[in-house]
């Protein structure tokens, strides 16, 4: 249970930032595609977010955590790519893109994620 409550919450931190940050495009052509883009995304920060941020903790440690969100630019950089592989994904278009995507995703994740674990 605890792995999807994790998952919808980071689904929803990708589904905020494909609506809110500019230089976020997606080819969808319905609601159902930005639901599918967010599960692909959710699935990604939380399958593979976790295992990417243990083998580099190194960085994480020597940046003072700090690389932690050149992790999530990653995660969120590789979402994108993994879902446009797939036929509904969205492309970022440069850096700042990419930097206002995984803050916000990593802002909205962390607000839902304490008012789950608050219940």
């Amino acid at each position: 249970m605890k792995f999807f409550a994790r998952w919808l919450v980071n689904a929803a931190g990708f589904f905020a930032a494909i609506l809110v940050v500019p230089g976020i495009t997606t080819a969808a052509q319905s609601r159902w595609d930005i639901v599918f883009i967010a599960v692909v995304a959710g699935l990604v920060n939380t399958v593979i977010g976790p295992i990417f941020k243990f083998f580099t903790f190194p960085f994480v440690f020597l940046t003072l955590g700090l690389w932690l969100l050149i992790a999530n630019m990653i995660m969120f950089w590789f979402a994108g790519y993994l879902g446009h592989e797939m036929g509904f994904g969205f492309t970022v278009n440069g850096f700042w893109a990419t930097f206002l995507g995984a803050l916000m995703v990593s802002i909205v994740s962390s607000i839902f994620g304490k008012l789950i674990s608050a219940r």
